[in-house]
């Protein structure tokens, strides 16, 4: 029940944070076409509702949904700022209490949105060379929480196997009396030990890519949630890697593999 209830919640935010995200990248668009209209002599509702075209996607139809509700006679104000009780954007937002402030004041428009929108893409640039600088940082925590450390416990892993079969293959064949009398004890390792430290590489890697999935969207784009898909990356290339690894090594080392 609750991985089902965790899938439905992580499904929505991701679906609100895409729709933010496609919001935001087109609204300098929008804003730039509505200032347009108005310098071509529209009304502000007029401009509004022709800047709706169907290739800006949802923030058209909210541009729709606030012209059918004008049209029916309510304020052109209150139909903007319920925008952002459907869209998650503080960029939208801001946006809006401007629009919504210049409209009340009675203050050029139309260079209010011409300004906006140029500051937002200025911002949209902003944002792009900044993850451009930090992708060294996010594919180095892939390699090594995605390669490195599947690696690293297949080796170990074969090792303590290793390790642990010669042990019991040579405590078995010593006399007790040589055994009674060694410095060093040789008393064999059971396979609740080997156990053990599969499962233990099996959390490790789990906790891993979770958390470094959480670091690389946070280093991206400054949202935890957004680190969900690369949650699922990780820990499908990790389990892959060592489950292969894991296979390859101890067909390959099969004969180093003494039977108890």
């Amino acid at each position: 029940f609750i991985l089902v209830e965790t899938f439905f919640y992580l499904w929505i935010n991701l679906s609100i944070d895409s729709k933010t995200r496609q919001v935001e990248e087109i609204l300098p668009d929008v804003l730039q076409l509505m200032s347009s209209n108005i310098r071509a002599g529209l009304t502000t509702d007029k401009a509004l509702i022709l800047s709706g075209r169907p290739e800006f996607g949802p923030l058209a139809e909210e541009i729709k949904r606030v012209g059918r509700e004008t049209m029916m006679g309510r304020d052109l104000a209150s139909a903007l700022m319920d925008t952002t009780k459907r869209i998650r954007s503080d960029h939208l937002t801001r946006t809006m209490e401007l629009i919504v402030s210049s409209i009340q004041s009675g203050g050029e428009l139309a260079d209010l949105l011409d300004q906006t929108a140029s500051d937002l893409r200025d911002q949209q640039l902003i944002h792009k060379e900044i993850s451009a600088g930090v992708l060294m940082y996010v594919i180095f925590i892939f390699i090594a929480i995605g390669i490195g450390a599947p690696a690293l416990f297949v080796v170990s892993t074969f090792l303590v196997k290793l390790l642990a079969i010669n042990i019991n293959t040579i405590s078995s064949q010593m006399p007790s009396e040589l055994t009674s009398q060694s410095t060093i004890s040789l008393s064999g390792i059971d396979e609740g030990f080997i156990n053990f430290i599969e499962k233990y590489a099996y959390i490790s890697l789990m906790v891993s890519s979770i958390f470094g999935g959480i670091i690389m969207s946070l280093i991206r784009t400054g949202n935890a949630k957004g680190g969900v898909k690369y949650i699922v990356i990780l820990i499908v290339i990790s389990f892959g890697i060592y489950f292969v690894g894991s296979y390859i090594m101890n067909s390959t080392f099969a004969g180093m593999l003494i039977s108890r």
